[in-house]
């Protein structure tokens, strides 16, 4: 797994066309969780967050890689 920060995990989810609600659900938060993440207002979530948003930008990655 790579480590970014969760505002770098979002942001790259939300560069590859992923919705903020839809990053929400995976990484097991509500909407403006991840607003406030983007934002910067956020700037360290719980680590369980943290792990599911470098999982899920992790797998975002290996299917663009791939395509």
């Amino acid at each position: 797994m790579n480590l970014r920060t969760a505002q770098e995990a979002a942001q790259l989810l939300i560069t590859s066309g992923k919705s903020q609600q839809v990053i929400a659900e995976r990484a097991g938060v509500k909407q403006p969780t991840i607003s406030r993440i983007l934002s910067g207002e956020l700037k360290d979530p719980a680590g369980s967050i943290l792990v599911k948003l470098n999982e899920f930008a992790d797998e975002v990655a290996a299917k663009a890689s791939a395509a």
